[in-house]
């Protein structure tokens, strides 16, 4: 589940960049993709499952949403002092986040297979976003916002597995975006421009999609599939978000995918399956004593 959740996470960065092309912007399109994905997800609440939460674990619920928000908004903060490729080389240190934040709570040292895949998807990041073919520039405010993606994408992916995991995964879920509807919100006096929109039928069109495939599917997956992985196991197999982004934007955009791209697609891919290899290897035992 969370490895199709961050495969749905890869797909909406292609898709978002169509519909800048259609003049959406990224403060107009977090709004509209945030509120359809609430409307969505209240839908869903009311009509399936009606779970009354405590307050504590309301408060979580809104961490997790606020940690989200960060993810997304230092995201489009970076890319506008540095390169996309420095930018998703510097989203993708989650992954060592993610693992130091389980070593620390738990005070125990990660599996060493755990720490080689983390190691192995890191560098394939880097070959997959083409860093060691091109001159990539950086300054200081692109690395702390960038790094500040990174932080809030490994503390969603922690708190996913975390907190209220008694409260249907589609409650949860909706009180996290209900959180990044507010505070997307609370972006639009800072960016005047983003009250410009396009046309109601692409407001509608790439409401829906961005909303779906970016908040509603991705979000359900993850919080229904992270309570039940280690936190370190979560972060790992999210990272299907770049070989995803990578493929797609080559079929929808016409992006080409050089051999060193492929070469990371498959390390990242490889160091997925390798984190699982133990789980593998027991399910395979057990196989065989089947027969």
């Amino acid at each position: 589940m969370v490895f199709i959740g961050g495969a749905a996470y890869g797909a909406m960065l292609p898709i978002l960049r169509v519909a800048y092309n259609h003049g959406f912007n990224p403060v107009n399109s977090m709004v509209i993709q945030n509120l359809f994905a609430v409307i969505i997800l209240a839908v869903l609440s009311i009509t399936l499952v009606r779970t009354k939460p405590k307050l504590s674990q309301i408060f979580g619920l809104l961490g997790a949403g606020v940690s989200a928000f960060v993810m997304s908004t230092a995201f489009f903060f970076t890319l506008r002092y540095a390169s996309a490729t420095i930018t998703v080389i510097l989203l993708f240190q989650y992954i060592w986040m993610g693992i130091a934040i389980q070593a620390i709570l738990e005070r125990r040292m990660p599996h060493p297979l755990t720490l080689l895949s983390g190691a192995i998807i890191i560098f394939g990041t880097v070959l997959t976003t083409g860093a060691f073919e091109k001159e990539v520039s950086l300054n200081v405010i692109g690395l702390v916002t960038g790094l500040l993606s990174a932080l809030g994408y490994a503390v969603f992916l922690f708190l996913s597995g975390r907190v209220a995991t008694d409260i249907p995964t589609v409650n949860r879920t909706a009180f996290v975006a209900v959180a990044r509807f507010v505070l997307a919100l609370a972006l639009i006096p800072l960016f005047p421009e983003s009250l410009s929109l396009p046309s109601p039928p692409l407001v509608l069109g790439f409401g829906l999609l961005l909303a779906f495939g970016g908040i509603v599917f991705p979000l359900l997956l993850i919080q229904g599939g992270a309570p039940h992985l280690p936190n370190s196991v979560t972060t790992i197999m999210s990272a299907s978000e770049l070989p995803s982004a990578v493929i797609l934007a080559a079929i929808l955009l016409g992006e080409v995918i050089t051999p060193l791209a492929w070469l990371g697609i498959a390390l990242v891919l490889g160091g997925i399956v390798l984190s699982q290899a133990p789980e593998l290897a027991a399910l395979s035992k057990r196989l065989r004593g089947r027969v």
